[in-house]
């Protein structure tokens, strides 16, 4: 990336690959490698519209929800497993740390009883899980194994929600799951990023060493032909 402050957990001392601005880099972080690549900006921001196959009782009760339990239910959807923990750190940010997680555990609980999202049928244990250790995911989701990968886009999401709220940055968009353009394979994610007025976007790959040999070809093509596309 052209910006070396470091974005949350994402290290601040790239390892450049190729010379040429907006190419391929990597930056180490606790998870694993963030493979970034420049593609051309795009329109505006999607927005996910998640009530639109639900019932008319349930769209009479998102008329009670706040700004905030809406932002929530969306980033659920957009994520696809997220933990409360990940959750608190995005919404709930002010006040003490038992008032956040308060605040947190009863807007969760509430949101999953009335219907609006839904969570894994098992608690996880690790320091971002958060109190009570559970994994959201949306509404009606089919998902019921906890995705060690899915959590790491959420992280990484995380990291960038913090830079923005520490002025560091503004993000345009953050889609994950896209496909590469021009092929048929997917990143992680797309990011269309703000930094001092600059505007770049991204295709973000999170690599956990899961992959085989066949699809990290499939990729790395893939990514060489989107670069040279940017050019």
């Amino acid at each position: 990336m052209q910006n070396d402050r470091s974005l949350g957990g994402v290290s601040n001392e790239p390892v450049r690959i190729g010379s040429r601005t907006g190419g391929c880099s990597t930056a180490e972080s606790a998870v694993g490698a963030f493979a970034l690549v420049r593609r051309g900006a795009r329109g505006m921001a999607k927005t996910s519209v998640y009530l639109s196959s639900r019932g008319a009782g349930m769209k009479r009760a998102s008329t009670q929800l706040s700004a905030r339990d809406h932002d929530i239910i969306e980033a659920v959807q957009v994520l696809s497993q997220v933990t409360a923990g990940q959750l608190q750190r995005i919404f709930f940010a002010d006040g003490s740390p038992v008032s956040r997680s308060g605040r947190a555990r009863r807007t969760l609980r509430r949101l999953h009883g009335a219907g609006f999202i839904d969570r894994l049928p098992y608690t996880i244990r690790s320091e971002e899980a958060g109190d009570g250790g559970n994994v959201y995911i949306p509404a009606r989701a089919k998902a019921n194994r906890y995705d060690p990968h899915t959590i790491d886009i959420g992280r990484f999401y995380i990291a960038l929600m913090e830079a923005e709220r520490a002025g560091l940055c503004k993000v345009l968009e953050f889609s994950p799951a896209e496909v590469i353009r021009g092929s048929t394979a997917k990143c992680d994610a797309y990011l269309w990023l703000d930094v001092n007025g600059v505007r770049t976007d991204w295709y973000i790959e999170i690599d956990r060493g899961t992959e085989g040999k066949p699809q990290l070809a499939v990729k790395a093509r893939a990514y060489t032909k989107a670069a040279k596309r940017a050019d």
